[in-house]
């Protein structure tokens, strides 16, 4: 390590860790080092995995031609760091994080090393929260990564192998945030193609969101909700609002109204929290007891050198007092503003305000 330089690490190369790099690379700070840390050796464009979730792919051609379409649909929503980060400046190093000590400004790798740092960017991203339902955890298929889109994809594609032509087809898509709204919206297409496919009856295939707000897309404004809906409704995806999970029976969801809803496949998009690493920080406060509070520089409460962005951090918006839904917009503007307070920092100038755009 090179002690004459300030230490910037960056954990995690979604789109705020990445954001955060490039931009702070772009800074050409002579007396700093960058480094990022990343499970995966790529980086996952996560709006677009509603769209490997639902996409139809020919059943023609050889075993290998197959394959290498199933290949080239994975690798739709993922880019190599190593080509994002080509001729710069940035150490990239593949391994998860262990531990995070923020008194004495170090971090613990799974497989290769402890890393100090100066300054630190926390950008971890989210899992999916099942709220501690085991039921649901054990029955739902999650939507978080390029595997579980795949996943999902292939578990309809099953469905339709496995029914028989007379025989009803119900997909149910848990939260009508902004995740479940696509993919219920993509799916509708691709359920179409499948019943043609297998010349099952379109009338016989249902998609359901079911939502426990009384609104789609809690938090954005009134339009974009009204907006969502009539979509949705226009293509022929059922919305249940207010309809809150309270159990789940076999291949039933029992709903806070007493009512049940029959399911053959259950896509859970209504929550996340962040990485599980978070939690196991001391001396940090979390909000909703899952994600990092911070302040209106995005640093963490309590400590003047770290920052968090992305979906492991609890954005406030100051300005119309409300929370700031996580989406990839949040963390990219999240991660532009960091990088120029970095840079402020190590020039001796004072921080600017983050002061997020409302979808």
């Amino acid at each position: 390590m090179d002690l004459t330089k300030k230490q910037i690490l960056i954990l995690g190369g979604g789109f705020a860790g990445v954001r955060a790099a490039l931009d702070l690379e772009r800074k050409n700070l002579t007396n700093t080092k960058i480094t990022l840390v990343s499970r995966d050796h790529f980086h996952e464009y996560h709006p677009d995995l509603y769209e490997v979730a639902s996409a139809f792919l020919p059943e023609t051609g050889s075993k290998s031609q197959r394959k290498l379409r199933y290949q080239h649909l994975r690798g739709t929503v993922t880019v190599p760091l190593n080509t994002i980060f080509q001729n710069k400046n940035i150490e990239i190093i593949q391994d998860s994080v262990k531990e995070i000590n923020l008194q004495e400004k170090f971090v613990f790798l799974e497989e290769r090393q402890k890393l100090d740092y100066d300054f630190l960017v926390i950008a971890l991203g989210s899992t999916t929260n099942f709220f501690g339902n085991k039921k649901l955890e054990d029955n739902s298929l999650p939507m978080k990564t390029v595997t579980d889109a795949l996943n999902i994809r292939d578990n309809i594609d099953e469905l339709f192998l496995e029914k028989k032509r007379d025989e009803e087809i119900s997909i149910v898509v848990g939260g009508g945030g902004f995740s479940g709204c696509e993919l219920a919206g993509e799916m509708s297409r691709y359920v179409k193609d499948l019943a043609l496919l297998h010349n099952h009856p379109k009338e016989k295939v249902k998609i359901t969101i079911v939502e426990s707000c009384p609104n789609l897309i809690n938090g954005a404004q009134k339009w974009v909700q009204g907006k969502a809906l009539e979509r949705l409704q226009k293509l022929g995806v059922e919305v249940a609002l207010a309809s809150k999970i309270v159990d789940i029976e076999k291949n039933k969801l029992v709903l806070e109204n007493g009512n049940k809803l029959q399911y053959d496949i259950l896509v859970w998009t209504a929550g996340v929290k962040a990485n599980p690493v978070v939690e196991t920080i001391n001396g940090v406060k979390l909000e909703k007891n899952v994600c990092l509070a911070i302040d209106k520089y995005s640093r963490v409460i309590g400590n003047d050198h770290v920052f968090a962005i992305g979906d492991n951090a609890y954005c406030y918006d100051y300005l119309h007092s409300c929370v700031v839904p996580p989406t990839a917009q949040l963390a990219i503007a999240q991660g532009q503003a960091v990088a120029n307070n970095l840079a402020r920092i190590v020039k001796g100038e004072g921080l600017v305000e983050f002061q997020p755009e409302m979808p």
